[in-house]
């Protein structure tokens, strides 16, 4: 196998895909980047969030981040998939898949990605914030000897 790729496309062929993969390292930045914006906005002034509004900004923060690098992933895919055509090869189907599908032919798809998706990140949001609220509390005690009150400890 590695020599066939080597032979037939060179070292490149061992990266085939690897520009839509870095890009699509981005997801976790676009995700939280969206969802910080939105809790500030669904936050009290002390900054206690429901879980309603964290389900509900997660929701958001996830379409908003699957919509942006949905493409991403149906190009990394095609490549995949075609992993034995040459790289402008495989450009070319993508180009004529835009041209016969324009590009909500990228979009193809999409559907099952939220369903699974947006389940998953809602409760990977819930735990983070509530993570994030246990540590707040373990770390002004225990490190600093601050007495939280126990409204504050409360975790909704």
């Amino acid at each position: 196998m590695i020599k066939k790729i080597l032979s037939q496309e060179g070292v490149g062929g061992f990266y085939k895909g690897i520009i839509p993969s870095l890009f699509l390292t981005l997801n976790p930045v676009i995700q939280f980047t969206a969802y910080e914006v939105l809790r500030k906005s669904f936050s009290d002034i002390k900054g206690n969030i429901t879980n309603k509004n964290i389900l509900l900004i997660s929701l958001i923060s996830k379409i908003i981040t699957i919509l942006i690098n949905f493409p991403l992933m149906t190009i990394k895919s095609i490549y995949q998939a075609n992993s034995h055509l040459k790289s402008e090869e495989v450009w070319q189907l993508l180009v004529k898949m835009i041209n016969e599908e324009s590009f909500i032919g990228l979009y193809k798809g999409l559907s099952s990605k939220l369903i699974g998706s947006l389940i998953s990140n809602a409760v990977l949001m819930v735990t983070y914030e509530k993570i994030q609220k246990i540590s707040k509390i373990i770390f002004l005690e225990l490190i600093f000897g601050i007495k939280v009150d126990d409204k504050i400890k409360k975790l909704h």
